[in-house]
């Protein structure tokens, strides 16, 4: 599998009201890089939407047969919570979503979906939202920006968030072949965290940004 990935594209008409999206995957919590280090990789969510009379989603995958096919699916609600965020109604649509993307895998599913829905609002209400205020959005939503980062940019990024304010180096002339172990059993991004310790030891914190100060260099 290659590792660094393109970022997310966008093709068509949106004047014609049809837009096709191609969002890459992504790994991240890279070694001691917790919610900061992130990789796009080249498996992909496909979303094509139109203008529709009334909220449609239909599901091209296996995979994605159990969720909504209205607005309560989660790429609809990031679109109308995203144009709220900017005074906006966001129009109705008919979306087509194909994924190969292993679902609560530790892939970025979720956040592949979010930045589909940040996108389609930004589109579809006419926001222009640069690629750096998409990420804002995106890890408003996703509480942290390395998934979302990667999948936005592409290639290795590193990422911090301190309240609403997001910072993005993008390492993209790395080249390495990552190899993926993909589980069968599903780990939702909740319930993993649960079980992460709330304070972590001083030196423990000292000697985990010096591994991660050292990956960086590496």
């Amino acid at each position: 599998m290659k590792g660094i990935e393109e970022p997310l594209s966008a093709a068509g008409i949106v004047g014609g009201k049809v837009l096709s999206l191609k969002v890459p995957a992504s790994s991240a919590n890279l070694g001691p890089g917790f919610d900061s280090l992130g990789v796009a990789l080249n498996l992909y969510m496909e979303v094509q939407a139109e203008i529709s009379g009334k909220w449609k989603v239909t599901a091209l995958s296996d995979s994605l047969t159990g969720f909504p096919g209205d607005e309560k699916n989660f790429i609809c609600q990031i679109a109308m919570q995203t144009a709220e965020m900017y005074k906006q109604v966001m129009p109705s649509l008919h979306i087509s979503v194909k994924s190969e993307i292993p679902l609560a895998r530790g892939l970025g599913s979720s956040a592949a979906a979010i930045v589909a829905g940040v996108e389609l609002a930004s589109e579809f209400c006419g926001l222009q939202l640069g690629r750096h205020e998409k990420l804002a959005v995106a890890s408003r939503f996703e509480g942290h920006p390395d998934n979302a980062g990667a999948s936005l940019f592409g290639g290795v990024i590193v990422g911090s968030q301190i309240g609403d304010e997001v910072d993005l180096t993008v390492l993209d002339q790395i080249q390495f072949d990552p190899v993926l172990v993909v589980p069968k059993e599903e780990l939702l991004t909740e319930t993993s965290r649960d079980v992460l310790p709330a304070a972590v030891d001083f030196q423990r914190s000292v000697q985990a940004s010096a591994v991660a100060n050292q990956l960086l260099a590496a």
